[in-house]
C-alpha cells in the first residue's frame, strides 16, 4: 500500500492508496466506439467486466481484466500510475472512449 502525504493549509494529512486501481471508461459522447480488431471488451463500459492498473513488485505499474486476458496491447509496464493512465486515455480515445475515473478501491466507498 503506497501512502501520501497531503498538506492541507497547516495540517498534514496521510493518506493510503491501494495499490490496485479501477480505470473507469465511456464512450465518447457522440461518437460511435472503434474497434476493427475486436480487441476492446465492451464489457468494460457495459458491465460485467473491469480493467485496472496494478501495482506489482518495485512499484511497477501494468493493466489486469478482471475477467479474462488482456490484447497484447495492453501488456506494458509502467514505472508510475501517471505513465499507466496517460497511455490508457490514448489508446482508449483512438477508439472513441474516455477514462472519466481512476478509482482508489483502498479509499473506495
Amino acid at each position: 500500500m503506497a501512502t501520501l502525504l497531503h498538506q492541507h493549509e497547516n495540517t498534514l494529512e496521510v493518506k493510503n492508496h491501494a495499490p490496485t486501481r479501477e480505470i473507469v471508461i465511456k464512450p465518447a459522447e457522440g461518437f460511435k466506439t472503434l474497434d476493427s480488431a475486436g480487441v476492446v471488451d465492451t464489457r468494460l463500459w457495459k458491465g460485467g467486466n473491469s480493467i485496472y492498473a496494478v501495482m506489482g513488485e518495485g512499484g511497477i505499474w501494468h493493466f489486469q481484466y478482471q475477467n479474462g486476458v488482456l490484447p497484447e496491447v495492453l501488456r506494458g509496464k509502467f514505472t508510475s500510475l501517471s505513465k499507466l493512465v496517460s497511455f490508457a486515455k490514448e489508446y482508449f480515445s483512438k477508439r472513441n472512449l474516455e477514462v472519466i475515473e481512476v478509482k482508489d478501491l483502498y479509499n473506495a466507498s
